[in-house]
């Protein structure tokens, strides 16, 4: 939405001689040189915009999007908001990209339990998995051809983001409701935080 560096960390991990288009103007910028690109299909990630139709309507293959829940449990921008609320999977999806968010047609998905004992440490040991597997399979599909399997939209939940009351922990609810909070809030960076009498915490771990 406005100018800054992050995009510069990731730009330093691409492979030398690899193309790098950074921009937020889909329309005016990147459309015109994604068409005269003439791509096979888009591929989108993490990736906070949403596509326009006349972006997708470009590839062979259509445009498709790695959505890191169980579709259509937990269409949104925070993915662990299931952590948080104790959803048992965790989940991966390749769908084909729709007028909203998350909604598409889905190619693939892969799932796996919560762990047992929840933590950060235990969750990035499942999930990139499931998010490698579910890319794989759901490509696959799309430059196939496959349409995909609709979504039951009835089942639909959303994954918005973390209130600054969810952000702090009660202890009166268990320690097992407190690990998994405590686990999705601090999945990238300590988000987590208590209350003990008159002092504050950041909860790290």
């Amino acid at each position: 939405s406005r100018r800054n560096m992050s995009y510069q960390g990731v730009v330093s991990s691409v492979p030398p001689g690899t193309d790098v288009l950074v921009t937020t103007r889909l329309r005016k910028v990147a459309t015109p040189l994604i068409r005269a690109l003439e791509p096979d299909i888009i591929v989108s990630f993490s990736f906070p915009y949403l596509i326009t139709p006349e972006l997708c309507a470009i590839p062979r293959y259509g445009a498709v999007n790695l959505h890191p829940s169980a579709l259509p449990a937990y269409r949104g921008p925070n993915p662990p908001r299931g952590i948080y609320e104790g959803f048992p999977l965790l989940g991966a999806t390749l769908h084909r990209i729709a007028e909203e968010y998350d909604t598409g047609p889905i190619l693939a998905q892969h799932t796996a339990p919560l762990p047992a004992e929840v933590t950060p440490e235990a969750i990035m040991q499942v999930w990139p998995p499931l998010m490698v597997g579910a890319f794989a399979e759901g490509v696959a599909r799309a430059v196939a051809g496959e349409p995909g399997t609709p979504q039951d939209h009835s089942q639909a939940s959303y994954a918005g983001a973390f209130t600054e009351a969810e952000h702090w922990l009660t202890p009166t609810e268990g320690s097992a409701v407190l690990q998994r909070k405590c686990a999705a809030l601090n999945l990238f960076s300590p988000a987590a935080k208590l209350q003990l009498g008159t002092q504050a915490y950041l909860v790290a771990r």
